[in-house]
């Protein structure tokens, strides 16, 4: 079984009026391009039946509105219902709403049975403020995989790109330690300090998804990840439609030699971290 454990998908109204919504000034810094695309959930199984991939994990936009949140929500409920296991979507909270708002928020994702929450991000920076709300965040979540952004802290600049504040991301992972967390992007990097015992027992619960890889590093990341944070925490995925599917899972063929480790990383630790057959 092949799973890509990140892809992207929004509303029909958003993909053909995304003028609509660029009040919200991290849709608008990542999606005000026209060359930016955006796809509905249609045209994501359309494409994963193109390149002949099983099933994805669709990830929601950090919408700022509660309402933005709750009806990319109930869509991605109605989608993942209709796609009979092909897409298991995590859930959008208003991060920055407040304790009540925030728990609410996702005792109504768990409601709807979506398969986790996110992707949270933080476009301003991960500040004091950030971290106050991803604790709020994980001390509020029931059991459900929550996934974060996260970019590199050096290296060339990119929409989106912001300052991760790994000492503080550290912090408040260890304060959670219980709570399933898939670090996006390879954790911008943070695997590497998995060598450091007091962080590997820290992360004992964290995963990583090579979303859009082949922008940011070379391939042999896939082996060096393998061998630093184990390949059973290791999770393929593309960023479709930002990257097509095929060149971050070639990526991970080419490199993963070993059979068992190659079948994991590219749907295995995904399909038992999710709890699907």
């Amino acid at each position: 079984m092949i799973i890509d454990f990140h892809t992207h998908v929004f509303p029909v109204d958003v993909v053909s009026k995304r003028g609509k919504y660029f009040d919200d000034i991290n849709f608008a810094a990542l999606y005000s391009a026209p060359t930016a695309r955006l796809i509905d959930g249609s045209a994501l199984l359309d494409a994963l039946d193109a390149s002949k991939i099983d099933a994805a994990v669709v990830m929601g936009f950090p919408w700022l509105s509660e309402k933005l949140c709750r009806s990319q929500n109930e869509y991605f409920a109605e989608l993942q219902s209709r796609a009979a296991g092909r897409l298991l979507c995590f859930g959008s909270v208003p991060l920055h709403t407040g304790k009540a708002v925030l728990k609410t928020a996702v005792r109504e994702i768990s409601a709807l049975n979506l398969a986790g929450i996110g992707e949270v991000a933080f476009y301003g920076g991960f500040n004091s403020k950030a971290e106050k709300s991803l604790d709020i965040l994980l001390e509020a979540t029931l059991e459900l995989p929550v996934c974060i952004h996260v970019n590199e802290p050096v290296g060339h600049v990119y929409t989106g790109k912001y300052e991760p504040n790994f000492t503080s991301l550290y912090k408040v992972i260890s304060r959670h330690s219980t709570v399933k967390i898939v670090l996006a992007h390879w954790g911008g990097g943070l695997f590497i300090y998995e060598l450091m015992p007091e962080v590997k027992e820290a992360f004992k619960n964290v995963y990583y998804d090579s979303a859009a890889s082949p922008y940011l590093y070379d391939e042999s990341i896939f082996k060096h990840a393998a061998s630093i944070a184990g390949a059973g925490k290791i999770l393929f995925g593309s960023d479709h439609p930002l990257l097509p599917f095929d060149r971050c899972l070639g990526q991970a063929e080419n490199v993963i030699k070993n059979k068992k480790e190659r079948a994991d990383i590219c749907g295995g630790n995904a399909a038992r971290l999710l709890k699907i057959g």
